[in-house]
Order: C-alpha cells, then sequence, then structure tokens
C-alpha cells in the first residue's frame, strides 16, 4: 500500500483489497505481519518513525474491523529502514 509522504490513514482506494486480505488472512488463519515505512532525511528520522507507526496502526485498526484478531496482527514501524521500493508505503503479508 502507497503513501503520499505525511498521510497515514488507510487508502481509500485500498479498502477493498484490504478488505479481501483480512478475508483470506481469516480463512487460512494466519498471524498478519505490516511492514510500515515512511520518507525522511537524517533529520526528520523521529518524524518518519512517527508517520510509519501511525500507518501501520492505523491498519492494524482496520483489519480487526474486518474480524481479524488483534492478537494475530503484528506491526513493526520501521521508519527510514526501507529495504527498497516505494519509501512510503507498507507490506502487508500474513504466514
Amino acid at each position: 500500500i502507497t503513501y503520499d509522504k505525511d498521510d497515514t490513514d488507510v487508502p481509500d482506494a485500498q479498502k477493498d483489497a484490504l478488505t479481501a486480505f483480512a478475508k483470506e488472512a481469516l480463512k487460512a488463519d494466519k498471524v498478519v505481519v505490516i511492514n510500515a515505512y515512511a520518507s525522511g532525511n537524517k533529520e526528520e528520522e523521529t518524524v518518519a518513525n512517527r508517520i510509519s507507526l501511525s500507518r501501520a496502526l492505523a491498519l492494524r485498526v482496520f483489519l480487526i474491523e474486518q474480524g481479524l484478531d488483534g492478537g494475530r496482527v503484528n506491526v513493526k514501524a520501521l521508519g527510514m529502514k526501507n529495504p527498497g521500493g516505494a519509501a512510503d508505503r507498507a507490506d502487508l503479508s500474513f504466514n
């Protein structure tokens, strides 16, 4: 899921896909992992960490509202520790 630089809300355009993802995770009885990232420079590292945390938590709340158990949704706010791809994003997976 990609974001504009400072956005933290779940993007409306992604809600249908996230609902489908939640249904798949429920069906498979899997733990969901959310890795959230945010762009910035060295002086903005704390801000980037907070933005990534806000994104991860907003996604977690959305998934819980879709029926997932909150204990099975793990969040990682990684700030600027981006291994590649869009700088302002969240990656969701289940295992």
